[in-house]
């Protein structure tokens, strides 16, 4: 309660999910911040539209910042997190 944030203090309410998404060399780097313990799922299309969109990864939130890395696509990309 001091101000500086240590174990004894109340931790901070989780906000929305948000999904960030950074290219390096030559891969994507997908930042998926949610509350740890929630099931999550990554999702691209193949094209924009119509959007039929094809999970690439599955997992169970285990840190509040989950990263994944894909491989950069040639042609434009879009992604999409669903967190439950």
């Amino acid at each position: 309660g001091d101000g500086i944030p240590d174990l004894s203090d109340t931790p901070a309410p989780a906000g929305p999910p948000r999904l960030a998404i950074q290219i390096l060399d030559q891969r994507a780097i997908l930042e998926l911040t949610a509350a740890p313990g929630q099931a999550a799922a990554i999702a691209q299309p193949p094209k924009l539209l119509p959007a039929d969109w094809t999970t690439v990864s599955t997992f169970a939130v285990t840190n509040r910042l989950h990263r994944i890395e894909v491989p950069l696509p040639m042609a434009p990309a879009f992604w999409r997190a669903r967190v439950e």
